[in-house]
């Protein structure tokens, strides 16, 4: 059991049932990983990510809204706005940034 400070943590498993005499690559197999966010755990990057752009893209919509009379954005606005802070969240450098 390792969680590691980028949201990731790795599990093995091991019970008396397991043969002993594994191989390196054996043991290797049976290591899971799992992603962690605000709580949540999921068992892919991917669903990770798409469980925060979720939560981003209604965040957004929302203070949109509240900002501008009720009035929502158009998917455009959302998706890049978006993409803009789930970059800026987990660091990933986006054209802009790197321009700074």
């Amino acid at each position: 059991d390792e969680d590691t400070d980028d949201g990731i943590s790795y599990y093995l498993d091991c019970v008396a049932s397991y043969p002993a005499g594994l191989t390196a690559a054996q043991v290797a197999q049976r290591v899971t990983e799992s992603y962690h966010y605000d709580g949540s755990s999921f068992s892919s990057e991917a669903d990770r990510d798409e469980y925060i752009k979720t939560r981003l893209r209604d965040d957004i919509a929302e203070e949109y809204a509240n900002a501008h009379d009720d009035v929502y954005p158009d998917d455009d606005y959302v998706d890049a706005e978006v993409e803009r802070r789930f970059n800026e969240q987990f660091g990933i450098a986006t054209p802009e940034s790197a321009a700074e």
